[in-house]
């Protein structure tokens, strides 16, 4: 991994060249075909994901079986936020759609390099902020999508 791999995203704007030198050796490439999942619900939240080629679904698995597909990312995303708050499990399934190229960074790394060195941390909070505030605008549309079907009669 070089420095112009983890360009190839746009969190990577965020850093200073030696912010990026040091993120590098907690970065890996990791490949997943149509279906493969990248995480499940309830398992070890061990890396953050960043999208570099592809496409995921977030997936929330329904009571009595079967999941409901709640979003698709692709390219230029961050995926997996649970690495970043206790107990570090994902809440969701995320499963590639198509085949997907991400780059892995090792979390608990992350987390060490953010508690000591402030003005990283700050840096990756502002973009999973970023991150959040965005999802939970898409949640809201879907929300809206959803109950603007519904005739509401009185």
């Amino acid at each position: 991994m070089r420095t112009a791999d983890l360009k190839k995203h746009p969190f990577a704007t965020l850093f200073t060249e030696g912010q990026l030198e040091k993120l590098l050796p907690l970065a890996r490439w990791v490949e997943y075909q149509p279906g493969e999942a990248l995480l499940r619900e309830g398992s070890d939240c061990d890396q953050f994901y960043l999208l570099v080629e592809g496409l995921v679904s977030i997936d929330l698995d329904l009571p009595g079986g079967g999941s409901r597909r709640l979003q698709t990312e692709g390219a230029g995303t961050e995926i997996g936020w649970s690495w970043l708050f206790p107990p570090y499990e994902a809440t969701f399934d995320i499963r590639a759609v198509e085949p997907s190229k991400l780059i892995a960074l090792d979390a608990a790394k992350l987390r060490n390099m953010m508690d000591t060195d402030q003005d990283f941390g700050n840096r990756v909070l502002k973009g999973m902020l970023k991150t959040f505030v965005g999802r939970l605008g898409q949640t809201r549309l879907q929300l809206l999508d959803i109950h603007s079907h519904r005739r509401v009669d009185k």
